[in-house]
């Protein structure tokens, strides 16, 4: 607790240090906090554990389809049980459940063949002679009914969690089976579309929910979304397959040279920690209907990798102690309990998923110091500023002279604004019929032009629209006239700009 103290402590001194009087590791470490909270606070506005809450449904509904498929793809290399134990412990393993030599030798048998140890040693123990007492003293009597207690008592506490593992290993076991002798042909058209529009459901509520993070249009053509869907369900199985493949063959190969078995049994924990990043990086990278940025890619799927794998061991954890015979939640649901923390931890699992992309987004959208000037302008009416207003129009004037359409990503990193920001600006300005959104081939591209030429948009207008949202704001008070004042600033701008227009400000007047 001392140590803990000691960094929220060190944690605080940094966020209120003047940031001039930072050293760049405490620069760094500000940032990286202020990143954090401002990801919070744009969950928080995306509703994201609503979405967390409907990709989780749609994770149940799509589970077995999404398994079947990944099954027939694994069927190709062979079937899944032609991949070895230890590739099925690596895979059960990465998906959060530890199955390493435990679906082998059940307790109960251990129990069983400790009983019939102690029965045949006091079966074949010699009488005692004749001539001694039939009653003996306690300290040499043998002690089987202590013995048969514990174990019966460590048996009955370790029986919820390995009969759960086998349960989950028997399920995979069956339907890889099935799926082995599946006929597609038998399914009928309407069996194969069943099967895959199960699977397609989660894949549209993720696209949907990524293009809310990053304010994107709706979603894609279908020729397209089939296109990005098939990629995603066949390339998620094989990099899984190729990844603990490869990782079980170079630690088979490791163990038979003295020397290598350690270096690469310590390499091949963060194999998970790789293929979950992979993983991420490809589902960041396709699934938003936008362009999306290598490098905040990489970085917010790094983010969200790393804290998959830390939640996994701490829900491990949970599990350990949530499945065990006292705990509240096997005496109150049984084996239902089951069910509920699985759900939970798919939600979890869609929060982290969901977190990573609003890291992604901000980092693109806003990097380094667009960060914090940002936070400065969080309030919606702040935007609709005239300064804003004014570089807005100013820079879909400038494209307008030169035949070019103005689009969304360009105005957020010109105005050092994020796209939200510029979504309202543009709702506000097509409201006002000062310019009007562009149909284009690419539906990902946001593009603006301006409704009339530029000299016909006088700046005196422009102002006005901007200072009645603040104007709407403002309170006057007995001691401070504000609506008063803020009139007087409005008649000396519109006074120096009466007989001036957007024309002259794109042409340097």
């Amino acid at each position: 607790m001392p140590n803990l103290t000691n960094i929220l402590t060190a944690i605080k001194r940094i966020l209120s240090t003047p940031v001039d009087e930072l050293s760049r590791a405490q620069l760094h470490l500000r940032n990286t906090i202020d990143l954090v909270f401002f990801c919070g606070r744009k969950m928080k506005e995306d509703r994201a554990t609503q979405m967390a809450a409907a990709l989780t449904y749609r994770t149940i509904f799509s589970l077995v389809p999404l398994t079947v498929l990944a099954l027939l793809i694994f069927k190709a290399f062979g079937g899944f049980a032609a991949l070895g134990d230890n590739t099925q412990e690596g895979i059960y393993n990465y998906l959060g459940i530890d199955f390493a030599t435990q679906t082998h030798t059940p307790p109960d048998k251990t129990a069983a063949s400790q009983d019939v140890n102690q029965t045949q040693h006091l079966d074949t123990a010699p009488s005692p002679p004749s001539n001694q007492p039939l009653h003996t003293s306690s300290t040499n009597a043998p002690p089987p009914l202590t013995t048969t207690t514990t174990t019966t008592t460590t048996t009955t506490q370790t029986a919820p969690s390995n009969q759960t593992q086998q349960t989950v290993v028997t399920f995979f076991e069956n339907l890889d089976d099935q799926v082995s002798d599946i006929n597609l042909a038998g399914f009928g058209a309407i069996g194969i579309a069943v099967l895959i529009w199960g699977a397609v459901s989660l894949l549209v509520t993720a696209e949907r929910s990524f293009n809310t993070i990053y304010q994107c249009p709706a979603g894609r053509s279908w020729h397209m979304r089939i296109t990005i869907y098939w990629a995603i369900i066949t390339l998620g199985p094989v990099l899984l397959f190729i990844s603990f493949f490869a990782a079980t063959q170079a630690l088979d190969f490791a163990n038979s040279i003295p020397g290598l078995s350690t270096l690469f049994s310590l390499l091949s924990t963060f194999t998970a920690l790789i293929t979950t990043w992979l993983l991420l990086l490809i589902l960041y990278m396709l699934m938003p209907n936008t362009r999306v940025a290598f490098r905040p890619a990489l970085i917010g799927s790094l983010v969200a990798a790393t804290l998959w794998e830390l939640g996994k061991s701490g829900f491990r954890l949970y599990v350990t102690k949530a499945l065990s015979a006292a705990s509240l939640n096997v005496a109150l649901y049984g084996s239902l309990g089951l069910i509920l923390i699985f759900l939970l931890w798919i939600y979890i699992t869609w929060l982290i998923i969901v977190f990573g992309l609003e890291i992604t987004s901000t980092l693109q959208l806003l990097p380094g110091q667009r960060l914090k000037n940002h936070q400065q302008q969080s309030d919606a009416n702040a935007v609709l500023s005239t300064e804003h207003l004014l570089l807005f129009l100013a820079a879909t004037a400038h494209n307008f002279c030169h035949a070019e359409p103005t689009t969304a990503q360009s105005l957020a990193q010109s105005l050092s604004l994020s796209a939200r920001s510029i979504q309202q600006l543009a709702d506000f300005l097509i409201t006002h019929h000062l310019i009007h959104r562009l149909d284009t081939s690419d539906t990902s591209v946001r593009a603006f032009s301006l409704a009339k030429p530029p000299q016909d948009i006088p700046l005196s207008h422009i102002i006005d629209l901007a200072h009645e949202q603040t104007t709407s704001r403002l309170k006057d008070t007995p001691d401070f006239p504000t609506s008063r004042y803020l009139n007087k600033l409005i008649k000396a701008q519109k006074s120096a700009t009466h007989s001036q227009t957007l024309a002259d400000i794109i042409a340097h007047k």
